[in-house]
């Protein structure tokens, strides 16, 4: 996978997906063979840790490789003057785990841009914008006591 965000989005939909089938697959105590299936393949299918292992490597990269918020929203990884091939836009919920993402490794510039990049984010729009404005009012808030 040459586009770090094209392996985001395939950890996050596999985590995403398995939980989902995990929940199915527990329902249906008739279907012992399908839940033995489920716990036999648990290990090799990306999960929440995953998940959140995935977040802050985004992170990582953009700080390391001082990526643009920007363009890593809109699926683009520019490193020096070669352009990875470009990736699905991010959604509105991943831009907005990535800024929580960024206050947990105490990276608030990064955070503060991808709270505003969720906030104007359209794309499969799942977070309520009171919650972005409280991240963003927390993130101001910390960073304002830290220079007090």
């Amino acid at each position: 996978v040459g586009n770090p965000i094209n392996a985001f989005h395939l950890i996050k939909r596999f985590s995403t997906l398995w939980r989902d089938i995990w929940q199915v697959a527990s329902n249906f105590r008739h279907y012992e063979d399908l839940r033995k299936a489920a716990e036999s393949i648990a290990a090799y299918i990306p999960q929440d840790e995953d998940y959140k292992g995935a977040l802050a490597s985004v992170i990582r990269l953009q700080n390391i490789y001082l990526l643009q918020t920007k363009d890593l929203t809109r699926g683009l990884v520019k490193t020096g003057l070669a352009l990875h091939a470009p990736s699905a836009p991010l959604s509105q919920r991943s831009c907005f785990d990535l800024a929580q993402a960024a206050v947990q490794v105490g990276e608030s510039n990064i955070a503060k841009e991808w709270y505003e990049a969720a906030r104007n984010n359209s794309i499969e729009p799942s977070v309520a914008p009171a919650w972005i404005l409280y991240g963003l009012a927390q993130l101001e808030a910390s960073v304002s006591m830290n220079y007090n």
